[in-house]
């Protein structure tokens, strides 16, 4: 666990979680990576048409929910029924992908850094941003980053935020 110990290195980041042994950004997945004493979880954002902010690699929810579905054109209602867990498995069926919000509870629970990785520029960072700051706030440690820079880093929010 993080909370706030300098721990030596190296320093354990879980890629979508502990993807390879569960259904990839699930919180099956992360569970899995806290169980392992990782110091990081990394997962992917994108912003659902109602708003919601919505952890999935990919921009639309077929290939872990066999489901078509773009998440910029879908509502949060609508994805969190979808069974992200039957692609990996049959064990994993009734899987559901996660929000932003129960990634971020379950980290603060255990200390955990969040990576939190934006795919596209209309996601809406001050939304991302705002939530985190907010979450800053209770004590949770996150990093926000896309393809073109480091947004801002958990020292960043900290300052921002007081």
């Amino acid at each position: 666990m993080n909370n706030g110990e300098v721990r030596p290195f190296p320093h354990i980041v879980a890629h979508k979680g502990l993807s390879g042994v569960c259904p990839e950004n699930t919180l099956a997945s992360f569970g899995a990576a806290v169980g392992l004493v990782v110091d990081e979880i990394e997962t992917d954002l994108w912003g659902c048409r109602d708003g919601k902010l919505v952890v999935c690699h990919d921009p639309d929810i077929l290939r872990t929910t066999s489901v078509q579905g773009i998440i910029t054109e879908m509502d949060w209602a609508d994805i969190k029924e979808r069974d992200a867990g039957s692609w990996f498995g049959t064990d994993w069926r009734g899987v559901c992908v996660p929000c932003l919000d129960e990634v971020l509870d379950r980290a603060h629970a255990h200390g955990i850094i969040c990576n939190l990785f934006s795919n596209e520029e209309s996601l809406g960072h001050e939304n991302i941003v705002e939530e985190s700051r907010e979450r800053l706030q209770m004590g949770i440690d996150a990093i926000l980053t896309n393809y073109a820079n480091l947004l801002m880093t958990d020292k960043e929010f900290r300052n921002a935020s007081n």
